[in-house]
Formats: structure tokens, C-alpha cells, sequence
């Protein structure tokens, strides 16, 4: 992963609305999905398929494990906003962000979509921004039992899968299964790094809003750091959408999941857990020095690195699957820290 996605991706995971994306277009037109079974890789998230949808769907075109029998989620719960975040700025706690009038650190601004420029400031040696021009909605499956048992079922598979017909260079935790996300039509993603060591630099600039999507930077002359940026959606299709006004909200900004990990033992012992209680014991891990299998989403984040192991050797691994609403619970991200920066 690039160093901006990485920074964006710690940073920002702190809102506690999922996993941020640096690249939150649809990748090759195809839009995220619930069901979706692929991975996060620099910033941006890899379809291998949809559990949902039947072999000879496009999003299956690339092909499914072997025996592959989709699965239906009519019997599960949906918790659908469709606005459930509004235009402004979301800033990491290093970031003081001023619109018009409002002024706050490390959160939330109101503002109103169209000529809503925000001032901004980082005090750290990193920080990350995202700007919404429109409101966002969302997607998510609440907590069952019904994807983390298909998950345990088949996930060496899907492993196997992305090793040998993709040749992923990834470790099987690396394999995700999609259960929500959050969407918009128009966004400016920023991560700021002060390549000084040990000492905390101030960035200062300002977003300005433009007539296609997005914002565009300029800087203070004093800033002693410059951020990366990025806007989307871009290319020609977009501009002809927003020409005959559609602007649809398929861009996906958060991304909520299930992950696994693996704890090779010497023995075949498989268990299923979706809360914190199920989590390694960091001493006992430490002690044992071996791989892990636990669930998390977002806020673990895993060095890339190829895995040349045997899928085999994690067919009897001790089995830990969280989601993220586990994960939120866990680090006690509350509706308080999420939402009581907001401006009337």
C-alpha cells in the first residue's frame, strides 16, 4: 500500500465508520457490493467475487471457487441510510478544519453541498482529510451468524483462489468478505505526512470547491509539508452524467467487512467468534510466536507480504471472525466521538 493510502487508511479508521478507501471508484465499472470476496490493496478495494450472485453473473466473471453454491442473505437484516453522512469535511484528530463559521479539531463540519471551501490545519507529523460535495449513504448487514459460518466454511477457498488463478501475493487474512459500506457521488481524499522525524510541523491550505467533483488545494506559503490529494470521480463519462444530472452514489468511501486470521495449532480446532472476547491473548500470541487467525476490520492493519505457506497448514487453525461493528465496540467508538462535531 502507498504511504498517502496507508496514512489515510490509520489515520481516518478513528471515525469509526468503516474501513476509509483512498481510491473509492468502482473498479472497472463495477461498483462494491454486499457479498463482495476480494481484498485491500493499496488503498483500493480487488473483487475475486460476489457469495451472492450466481456463477454466470459479470461480477463472477472472472470465476468462483470450485463447488461454489451462492448464498442467499432474504433472510437477514439491512440497515440502510440514505443519508447518513453529509456534505463537509471528516478530518483525522490532527486536523483542525474551519467552514465558514465553524470551527473544530479533529472532526466533523457542517456544511451544505456546492461553494463550501474549508481552511484547514494539521499539527502532527500525519493526518488525513476527506471532503464530501454530497451527502452519503449506507448499506450494512447487522450481525449474524448466517456470513461469518459460510466465511469459516469456505475461506481457504477463497484464498486458494486468489493464489492460483490471481497469484495474489497476500496472506489468507488478507481475503475479505464484504458485509456494508458507505457511498457518495463526489469526494476529495487528503493524507499529509512531515517527512521530518520527531518534530510536528504545521500544514495550513484550503479546499476550494469546483465545478467538476471534488476540491482543489492550494496551499498557505508558510506550510512546511505538502499532502497529497485526490478527487473523484473523474474521465469523461462523469462529466457527461453531471451534464444531464446524474450523479449517482456509487463511490464507495467506507468499507465495513469480515476478516480472518489464522493460529496454526498442532492439533484441529476450529471456533467461530464475533465479539472481543474472542480476540488473541497479545502475551500468549507473543509467547507462542505464531501466526494468528482473528477477525478485525480496519483496525488491523497487515504489512503486505507474500505468503508462501501450504494453505494446508491453516486447515486446522483456531478460527476468530469479527465484524466491524465488533471492532467499534471493542475501541469504544461511540456516537459521542462521531457526531458531536457537528455545527448548527
Amino acid at each position: 500500500m502507498g504511504r498517502s493510502a496507508k496514512i489515510y487508511t490509520r489515520t481516518l479508521n478513528s471515525l469509526g465508520f468503516g474501513l476509509p478507501l483512498w481510491f473509492p471508484e468502482p473498479t472497472d465499472g463495477q461498483e462494491i457490493q454486499i457479498g463482495d470476496v476480494g481484498g485491500v490493496f493499496n488503498g483500493g478495494f480487488r473483487r475475486l467475487f460476489n457469495v451472492t450472485l450466481p456463477e454466470n453473473h459479470p461480477y463472477n466473471a472472472g470465476g468462483v471457487p470450485e463447488n461454489f453454491v451462492p448464498l442467499s442473505l432474504a433472510s437477514l437484516i439491512h440497515d440502510r441510510h440514505g443519508h447518513c453522512l453529509s456534505p463537509g469535511a471528516y478530518g483525522s484528530t490532527s486536523v483542525t478544519t474551519v467552514a465558514t463559521r465553524a470551527k473544530v479539531a479533529g472532526g466533523y463540519i457542517s456544511g451544505s453541498a456546492g461553494a463550501v471551501g474549508y481552511s484547514f490545519s494539521c499539527s502532527d507529523e500525519e493526518g488525513a482529510m476527506l471532503l464530501l460535495k454530497s451527502s452519503a449513504r449506507s448499506d450494512i448487514l447487522r450481525p449474524n451468524e448466517v456470513l461469518s459460518q459460510y466465511m469459516k466454511k469456505h475461506h481457504q477457498d477463497w484464498y486458494e483462489l486468489a493464489k492460483s488463478r490471481y497469484h495474489w501475493s497476500c496472506k489468507p487474512e488478507d481475503i475479505i468478505l464484504v458485509n456494508g459500506w458507505i457511498k457518495t457521488s463526489q469526494w476529495t481524499v487528503a493524507a499529509f505526512k512531515n517527512k521530518s522525524t520527531g518534530q510536528k510541523l504545521s500544514i495550513s491550505g484550503e479546499f476550494i470547491p469546483i465545478v467538476r467533483a471534488g476540491f482543489h488545494l492550494v496551499m498557505s506559503q508558510d506550510s512546511q509539508m505538502i499532502p497529497e490529494y485526490r478527487s473523484g470521480p473523474g474521465g469523461s463519462c462523469y462529466g457527461l452524467r453531471r451534464a444531464l444530472g446524474i450523479t449517482p452514489k456509487n463511490q464507495c468511501i467506507f468499507l465495513s467487512h469480515y476478516k480472518m486470521k489464522y493460529r496454526r495449532w498442532p492439533w484441529a480446532k476450529i471456533k467461530a467468534a464475533a465479539g472481543p472476547a474472542s480476540l488473541p491473548d497479545p502475551e500468549r500470541e507473543q509467547a507462542t510466536n505464531s501466526p494468528i487467525m482473528a477477525g478485525s476490520t480496519g483496525y488491523l492493519e497487515l504489512p503486505p507480504a507474500d505468503c508462501g505457506s501450504d494453505p494446508d497448514e491453516y486447515s486446522g487453525a483456531e478460527v476468530a471472525i469479527t465484524s466491524h461493528s465488533d471492532i467499534n465496540a471493542l475501541f469504544k467508538v461511540s456516537d459521542t466521538v462521531q457526531f458531536n462535531f457537528m455545527t448548527k
